[in-house]
């Protein structure tokens, strides 16, 4: 009673019942995946501070959002390390801050060696030019058009992409439309979504069945059992990892269960929110032709490598309108919708005069910071121009922070942003798209499960060949 009534949060506006039990009406009535529309409406009536729980808040303001993320830097709160499996912490639920800027990972996600990935990249981009070939020639109508789900190919793309970079081979997705891989990793991101939104529950279960998916960690396994026992050396981002075996230093050598973890999470960090990141740029595309037409002229107007299908890095990396239209769908589709959770481990005062103790949960809703009137004109439209270098008004990047922010940010930006720049550069270049009146209805309703998704895990579009 005394923190619900008199407690330090006791001023702080929020719906009545979470003043007693963090969640209570989140949990009650919410289906699965859905838990952030709510909270957005917390923010709409509340304000950009909320009370969520007895000794928890969610926070919406930019200036807030940089105070807990970066200025202070505080630790990854409970939420994370709800679903660790009792062995070994990953880049995504380790919750300290020396662990991050040491994991041995780092060095697969710097520039340099990201660049060198390039081939990789655009072999399975020459298979993805191959299966829409396929789709395309197998369901064309009188138009030449053909009805084309563009949502599935992507994650097809982007599974095939983790593991030409990061596995050692293809998972032959694009060839074969299907593979062990693409099932277990949907089952772990509604297990952790589950674990992290129902903790009471959790605790009652296994959690190293949420976590350990047999079938995903067995393949992974293997997989790095293979490469040790044959002395297989590839310039992959797995090889990287069971380098660290030979670390000087024991505190930078990964053991077998570590490279099992943090190879589990890239598969569903890299695979999952690039592929529905791209997707989303497909409805907004669709959505907005005078958009589409431009970034096709700005595509347009660089020139392929003889003899190539796909644009190299250097060309696309400066395009101001792609990635423009990259920031802009980021911007409108978080994807870490749920928000971003901090553990407060000292007393702070925020906005001047909130004051939050040491043990708050703080949860950072970046997405609703990014499309909030306060920080952003025509808030809910696509503008891709608003990221030109001559906009007017400018971005507000103080309330843009789709990698997070701080010393836990997202190491994969670059391969992430590499990879979405080709895909979308790649189908315009080649194909003529449009959209479909009753997918665009079906593409409105999202959920989130670790990464924000379309609820029908489908979208498809009319697709034809340029020079048909």
């Amino acid at each position: 009673m005394y923190w619900a009534f008199f407690g330090p949060l006791s001023r702080i506006p929020g719906p009545f019942a979470e003043k007693f039990i963090s969640g209570s009406e989140l949990f009650f009535g919410t289906k699965p995946g859905q838990r952030f529309k709510k909270v957005i409406t917390y923010h709409q009536k509340y304000g950009h501070v909320v009370r969520i729980g007895p000794k928890a808040i969610s926070v919406s303001d930019k200036d807030i959002i940089k105070q807990v993320l970066v200025t202070e830097d505080f630790e990854k709160g409970p939420s994370y390390t709800r679903f660790q499996n009792g062995t070994s912490a990953s880049m995504l639920d380790t919750t300290d801050k020396i662990f991050h800027k040491q994991r041995a990972i780092s060095p697969a996600f710097s520039i340099k060696y990201i660049k060198s990935l390039e081939p990789l990249f655009e072999t399975v981009t020459d298979d993805f030019i191959k299966r829409i070939n396929r789709e395309i020639a197998a369901n064309k109508q009188d138009t030449d058009f053909a009805t084309v789900d563009i949502w599935w190919l992507l994650r097809c793309l982007a599974f095939d992409i983790i593991g030409e970079t990061s596995l050692g081979g293809t998972f032959n997705m694009l060839s074969n439309n299907d593979h062990i891989m693409l099932v277990s990793v949907g089952k772990l991101l509604r297990g952790i979504d589950f674990v992290i939104n129902h903790p009471w529950i959790a605790k009652l279960i296994l959690l190293r069945k949420v976590k350990k998916n047999p079938d995903l960690v067995n393949f992974v396994t293997n997989l790095i059992k293979e490469r040790v026992k044959n002395k297989q050396r590839r310039d992959d981002i797995i090889q990287i990892l069971i380098n660290t075996q030979q670390a000087p230093k024991e505190e930078d050598r990964l053991s077998s269960d570590d490279i099992v973890v943090e190879t589990t999470l890239f598969l569903v960090a890299g695979a999952e929110t690039t592929s529905n990141t791209i997707g989303f740029s497909m409805i907004e595309l669709c959505r907005n032709k005078s958009a589409l037409n431009r970034l096709r002229q700005e595509i347009d107007a660089i020139e392929l490598e003889d003899g190539k299908q796909v644009f190299h890095q250097c060309q696309l990396r400066n395009l101001p309108y792609l990635n423009a239209v990259i920031n802009e769908t980021m911007r409108l589709n978080t994807i870490p919708s749920n928000g971003l959770e901090r553990l407060v481990t000292r007393d702070i005062v925020i906005k001047g005069d909130i004051y939050v103790p040491s043990g708050t949960t703080v949860r950072c809703y970046t997405g609703i910071a990014q499309t909030h009137p306060d920080y952003w004109s025509d808030p809910m439209e696509f503008k891709p121009e608003r990221w030109l270098p001559n906009a007017d008004p400018k971005p507000d990047m103080g309330a843009y922070n789709p990698f997070s922010a701080g010393s836990r940010n997202c190491v994969g930006k670059e391969f992430a942003m590499n990879e979405m720049r080709l895909a979308i550069s790649t189908i315009i270049k080649h194909y003529d798209i449009e959209p479909i009146s009753e997918e665009m209805e079906v593409a409105r309703e999202t959920r989130y499960f670790i990464t924000l998704t379309l609820a029908s895990s489908s979208f498809k579009i009319r697709m034809k060949h340029r020079n048909s």
